[in-house]
């Protein structure tokens, strides 16, 4: 039984950083897509991870599959035909763009969640397919990335009341819901959704619940690169709601792992249990 499963997307990043340029430019390879850096973040908390997904035969697969045993992730991978998905990442600081090749992660539009939902206390779904979370059960938290942010609030509704968290980033939300993020936030939650929280980057987050609305303040890390620092947030988040933790407690656990993200090269750097320890004096609000 896995405290958490994550399905999505297994990239390889091929990261252009302009602090790290040399004369000859060069791309640094590191693995990623967003299930992968859940999954990784969650591991390195303390929780049995699994991750679900799709990858080709080729050596980007191998990277990413060894990298996930490695960080102490089960991998349930999928190995098909084509060829590893990518993403070209070109990132200065918070500046990010990327170029995205589906390759393998395309197969996530067809996967049948059924035989794996009862192998998990909880399932997380990073950028999924409408028809993933059509069959998510039990305890779920999703972050909607560019697949789903693509729909409107009531195009999603009948499927987020069955959402426990709900992740999306300030730009996802404004485009999900039409508002600004405190706005945005409550429409999420009032959609049926229990937790909504809008990662703002810089800015922290907001989140809303029944009993609860706030702001969390960043700690304001200097960025190296942006990319995983989404993730790194929500695998601390609901590392810290799995062990018991009070939501703004949780709050605090993301904050803290996504603005040690940001401080490294490559999506895969969010906290370890340590790290979180070592940073004692930051409270949110």
């Amino acid at each position: 039984m896995y405290d958490v499963l994550s399905v999505g997307n297994a990239n390889i990043d091929l990261i252009v950083n302009d602090d790290k340029l040399p004369k000859k430019p060069e791309f640094f390879i590191k693995p990623g897509g967003s299930a992968c850096n859940f999954a990784v973040g969650c591991a390195r908390l303390g929780l049995k991870s699994g991750f679900l997904g799709f990858t080709g035969k080729d050596e980007f697969g191998s990277i990413i599959r060894k990298n996930l045993i490695k960080e102490k992730v089960k991998p349930l991978i999928k190995v098909v035909k084509d060829q590893t998905g990518f993403v070209v990442v070109f990132t200065k600081k918070r500046f990010k763009k990327f170029l995205k090749f589906e390759g393998a992660n395309k197969y996530l539009h067809d996967l049948k969640l059924k035989n794996y939902l009862s192998k998990t206390k909880h399932l997380h779904l990073a950028t999924p397919p409408l028809s993933l979370l059509k069959q998510a059960r039990g305890s779920i938290s999703v972050d909607p990335g560019s697949r789903l942010s693509r729909y409107k609030l009531d195009e999603l509704k009948p499927y987020l009341k069955k959402i426990d968290i709900f992740f999306p980033n300030e730009e996802e939300a404004k485009i999900i819901t039409g508002y600004s993020y405190k706005r945005a936030a409550r429409e999420l939650f009032e959609a049926g959704v229990n937790v909504s929280i809008v990662k703002l980057g810089k800015g922290g987050c907001y989140l809303v619940s029944k009993d609860e609305e706030f702001h969390t303040k960043n700690l304001g890390y200097p960025p190296i690169d942006t990319t995983g620092a989404g993730d790194a947030f929500a695998s601390a988040f609901i590392s810290a709601w799995h062990k018991g933790k009070s939501l703004r407690e949780a709050c605090e656990w993301a904050i803290i792992s996504s603005n040690i993200c940001v401080t490294k090269l490559g999506a895969q750097n969010s906290a370890t249990l340590k790290e979180l320890k070592q940073i004692k004096s930051f409270k949110c609000c």
